[in-house]
């Protein structure tokens, strides 16, 4: 009965805009940072590549657990300030019932400001589909009072179980830095301009929803990797809900940081109750080009679909043929002219090195 009553439940949500597709939103949300805003793209330098991956299950305990899965990589094309990348996403609902899945192309273009602070624009095309599995649905008309499910279902819509449309998102970042300080802002606009439409008993517009994201990181002494600091602020707005995230980081080495935060879902409307996550936060780099980073949620305030209820997340990111480590650094390097006479020293270089946010 229990199942049954679970199935019936979730048929009613998917046939009521209150599941509109909503957009997995992780807590580590830079463990994948093209899907927080597609200026990101080739963020790392010219001619640096990024591969990352992320896994987000929530409601394990329950059958038919909510799993989503992002894989994206974006690259800084040699000699412009062009970057360009991918972003692919799947969300698993109930064992199969529905599937999403998300495929979009982004390119970025990057303007400098100065020395120490540049501004990046970035776009993305995006198709998305969706599947769904009435098979395993029970509808009110198959029930019979004394046999329980004796009859076929009458439901119109069986026939249609695929869903596709075109999305298109925009989003705006701006960086600057010091020696020992870097500050990144960043907007996005998701579903805005085609106003993307899913559904499978009726269409339904996805609202726009907003993003705003800020990273803070300090390093107090940047020649030694210890004691730095990082702060993650996200805060997404879609329709009556309103999500925002809080991580704060402490890296104990050049290889290990820990960090805790809180995950907030507001929700004005008689479905779903307000919530509140605490988060856990630890991330290892094994090596120069891969760091790994894991989280756990635990939820002490309400349950829903948009936030809530304990949750397991794992990141991992990747830059092949490149030589970085938790602090990775820039330097500008600029030569004195030397006559052609021969001399007996080569000329003096000076380097001057910014200190860059890891990953």
């Amino acid at each position: 009965m229990g199942k049954h009553l679970y199935i019936s439940i979730l048929s009613l949500l998917l046939s009521y805009k209150y599941c509109m597709a909503q957009d997995p939103l992780f807590s580590n949300f830079f463990a994948n940072r093209l899907s927080v805003n597609p200026a990101f793209a080739g963020d790392d330098g010219q001619g640096k590549l990024r591969i990352s991956s992320q896994y987000r299950n929530i409601y394990r305990s329950v059958k038919g657990p909510l799993n989503a899965t992002t894989f994206g990589s974006d690259y800084g094309v040699s000699n412009t300030n062009i970057g360009i990348g991918f972003l692919a996403s799947n969300e698993t609902q109930g064992d199969g019932l529905l599937n999403s899945n998300y495929l979009g192309g982004i390119m970025s273009i990057r303007k400098e400001l100065g020395r120490s602070c540049y501004s990046t624009l970035g776009f993305q095309l995006s198709y998305f589909s969706q599947t769904i599995d009435w098979n395993q649905f029970i509808f009110s008309d198959q029930l019979d009072p004394v046999y329980g499910i004796a009859q076929s279902s009458g439901n119109q819509n069986s026939n249609r179980q695929f869903s596709s449309q075109k999305d298109m998102s925009i989003g705006g970042l701006i960086k600057w830095w010091d020696w020992k300080r870097v500050n990144t802002f960043g907007l996005t606009f998701n579903h805005g301009p085609s106003r993307t439409k899913v559904g499978f008993l009726s269409n339904y517009q996805i609202p726009v929803r907003i993003s705003l994201h800020y990273g803070f990181f300090y390093k107090p002494n940047p020649k030694i990797p210890d004691n730095a600091k990082e702060i993650q602020i996200r805060v997404d707005k879609q329709d009556n809900a309103v999500i925002s995230i809080f991580n704060f980081n402490w890296y104990l080495n050049d290889k290990i940081s820990a960090g805790t935060g809180l995950r907030t879902c507001f929700y004005r409307g008689e479905i779903f109750k307000n919530t509140q996550n605490i988060l856990f936060n630890v991330s290892f780099q094994p090596t120069e080009n891969i760091k790994i980073i894991s989280g756990y949620e635990a939820s002490f305030g309400g349950i829903n679909l948009l936030g809530g209820g304990n949750c397991f997340e794992l990141g991992i990111i990747f830059i092949p043929h490149a030589s970085f480590t938790s602090f990775r650094s820039i330097s500008n390097s600029f030569q004195l002219k030397c006559k052609t006479k021969a001399r007996l020293m080569p000329c003096p270089v000076f380097n001057k090195v910014k200190i860059i946010a890891p990953f």
